[in-house]
């Protein structure tokens, strides 16, 4: 949805991704096999729907982006077909051609297959209230050292996107970019017969935490360090009998270990020692919790010198480690900054069934152009009435879907999930798609260095043309999109593994 004139628009998609392991969803409370109205938007896009969406970016502890704000409003509707005019908070408005779904993806979610694993409830503010919201979790190692995390804030019992977190690790780089609903129109006209999709929350085990663990599984928390904030997730990528092998996010090293000593930075086992208890606040909420040592524990998380947990007393779930010496240097008030501090963020192991990895290579077929689509194929637009240059590059897929890394090289980052048909949209057109909405003038242009046929637009009234090379039977690449004398846009280079 973002183009190149956007300046600074997060987009959000809820749980675009393809779910990290299979699990039970209920159909009840308004679910999907109701046909009650609920809290949700309706797949019936009308002329002036509109949504508002508040972006920021971040860098490690640095605050880097403004809140920007963006509006999206349909100006016409042509069956599927979508005019949206964009309204970004710090730049020109603008007009963008998109599908009904493509539109409706960034505040709805529209399928159950871009559904990741549920986390926990959470109540957030937001532009429309404080809500009660369901997140998911999903992570997509990228190579180089890469890994995409995502969150997914989901109002409960409805399909409204009202957050998105996504952090791109590298190494100990870490760039976040949070999305969240400032305003929209859409909400209520939706009920799950109409096409809606309304997730319910996915079964509980009933009696604690999963024990069969399944590649795929996942243990989240957060690092607190002094005033520094981190994210560590331990993922399993391969399951060898009772043998597993877990990746730490952002570092290259894996380690072989077993079931046990896995759960074990979870659930409690047993085998340590109270020395009180205490009620504590947590991702979860409140929760009353025994606190035991060990004075030997996995050297997974940096407390290899021994640990102090505090475990539920409702299913003996660990919601907090430290190290030995800093719980101890507590009294210590030279001491009192210089400890670190684990509290779960999340797991996969609190869903009722068992996870498992998808494959996240999509099908040429899974797009109009035909194409294949692969992590590290980009390209550079230039944008004369903005006077900037962005390249767009895939960063993460998940079946049909990309990540897209959007940077004008100076101030801007921007982060996007977005379907494989609107990545290649942006520069390209099919003969099907040409022929409905262009007509052939008889010019022809040179644009670096590639001689082009210009074609009008049949029936709208800035009359945009756009300089196209037919490429195999049925695409053109569009090197050159132009409204107006000073408002054009040209396609610099693109690297396109396919083609």
């Amino acid at each position: 949805m973002t183009s190149v004139k956007a300046a600074a628009a997060i987009a959000v998609v809820a749980v675009i991704v393809i779910a990290v392991g299979a699990y039970a969803l209920l159909n009840n409370s308004g679910g999907n096999g109701s046909d009650s109205p609920v809290d949700a938007i309706g797949t019936d896009v009308q002329v002036n729907d509109y949504y508002t969406l508040s972006s920021v970016y971040s860098s490690g502890q640095a605050y880097l982006g403004a809140d920007n704000t963006t509006t999206y409003q349909v100006s016409a509707v042509d069956g599927d077909q979508l005019t949206v005019t964009v309204k970004p908070s710090n730049g020109t408005e603008y007009n963008e051609t998109m599908t009904k779904d493509e539109y409706l993806d960034d505040v709805s979610v529209i399928s159950q297959d871009y559904i990741g694993q549920y986390q926990r409830n959470e109540t957030i503010s937001t532009g429309l209230g404080n809500v009660e919201c369901m997140i998911y979790f999903d992570e997509q190692p990228v190579g180089n050292n890469t890994i995409v995390y995502t969150y997914d804030w989901i109002g409960v019992g409805s399909n409204v996107i009202y957050k998105t977190e996504i952090t791109v690790s590298s190494g100990t780089t870490n760039e976040t970019f949070t999305t969240t609903l400032a305003g929209t129109n859409m909400i209520d006209k939706g009920v799950s017969g109409d096409g809606s999709y309304i997730p319910d929350k996915p079964a509980s085990s009933g009696d604690g935490l999963r024990t069969d663990i399944v590649e795929g599984d996942y243990i989240q928390y957060i690092k607190y360090d002094d005033d520094d904030r981190d994210m560590e997730t331990y993922t399993v990528v391969r399951v060898d009998g009772d043998r597993i092998l877990v990746r730490e996010n952002g570092d290259d090293d894996v380690e072989y270990m077993s079931k046990a000593d896995f759960l074990k930075l979870v659930k409690y086992d047993g085998s340590g020692r109270q020395i009180g208890t205490e009620t504590i606040d947590t991702q979860f909420g409140t929760k009353n919790c025994t606190v035991y040592t060990y004075r030997i524990f996995d050297d997974l998380i940096d407390v290899d010198d021994g640990a102090v947990v505090w475990v539920s007393d409702d299913d003996q779930t660990i919601y907090k480690l430290e190290s030995l010496d800093d719980y101890y240097d507590h009294d210590d008030w030279d001491d009192r900054f210089d400890r670190e501090s684990y509290y779960l963020a999340g797991t996969s192991l609190m869903n009722a069934s068992a996870g498992g990895g998808s494959d996240p290579t999509p099908s040429p077929s899974d797009n109009r152009f035909g194409i294949e689509v692969n992590v590290g194929d980009y390209y550079i637009i230039n944008d004369d009435d903005d006077r900037d240059t962005e390249r767009y590059e895939v960063i993460a897929i998940d079946g049909n879907r990309v990540t897209v890394m959007e940077d004008d090289g100076r101030y801007d980052k921007e982060i996007e999930r977005m379907s494989i048909n609107e990545f290649l949209g942006k520069i390209m057109i099919t003969s099907e798609q040409l022929e409905s909405r262009y007509d052939p003038t008889g010019d022809t242009n040179t644009v670096n260095g590639i001689t082009c046929q210009v074609y009008q637009e049949r029936h709208d009234d800035d009359r945009e043309r756009i300089s196209v090379q037919q490429i195999g039977g049925s695409n053109y690449i569009v090197w050159e999109k132009q409204e107006e004398w000073d408002d054009r846009e040209t396609l610099i280079e693109y690297h396109i593994a396919s083609l």
